[in-house]
């Protein structure tokens, strides 16, 4: 399961990705997309990286928007790891949206995690925003620990999103790199 790129002419009458910024972080545990302008119908934030935490296991990056820390974050997460069943999940009271899984120092090196998600009608001042996506990493020189995420989710807020923060408990290593796009 992909996301399609929207191009010239993509899906539902979209008009291809404009890139708005890019980060590259290093040695800081948070990064904020602010001033996002109001001029596109929807968001694309994609990502990669690892995390400089001890030992092995994973950090998750949290994203809030408008500065909003609170439990106002809802989702639902389907994951494929290795042979095993799907498993799935949900929470419906976050502090932030869980988008990803970046491996630390200790997890196999040069494999970052990865993410992709879609932010639909963030700059709507009526609705609840919603967010699509799906994140993947491995954490063991097996590759048996090769896993993929499907989520979705929602912010309670009505605001327009205006900044976009991504923060971890450990700090961002070099390599690391978010992108954000305006489209449709």
């Amino acid at each position: 399961m992909g996301f399609p790129i929207p191009g010239p002419i993509g899906p539902m009458g979209t008009s291809g990705l404009a890139l708005i910024a890019v980060i590259n972080p290093t040695g800081t545990n948070t990064v904020t997309f602010s001033s996002i302008p109001g001029t596109y119908k929807h968001l694309r934030l994609v990502g990669m990286g690892r995390s400089s935490g001890a030992g092995t296991g994973n950090d998750f990056p949290l994203m809030t928007f408008n500065a909003d820390g609170a439990a106002h974050y809802a989702r639902q997460t389907v994951e494929f790891t290795g042979v095993a069943a799907p498993s799935s999940f949900q929470a419906t009271a976050d502090s932030g949206a869980f988008i990803a899984v970046f491996p630390t120092a200790g997890d196999i090196a040069n494999y970052p995690g990865t993410f992709i998600l879609d932010i639909i009608n963030y700059a709507n001042t009526t609705f609840a925003k919603n967010y699509q996506g799906q994140y993947m990493g491995v954490t063991s020189a097996l590759l048996s620990s090769l896993f993929t995420n499907t989520f979705a989710g929602v912010w309670s807020g009505t605001a327009a999103i205006t900044s976009i923060t991504i923060a971890e408990t450990s700090n961002y290593v070099t390599g690391t790199s978010f992108s954000l796009y305006g489209f449709g």
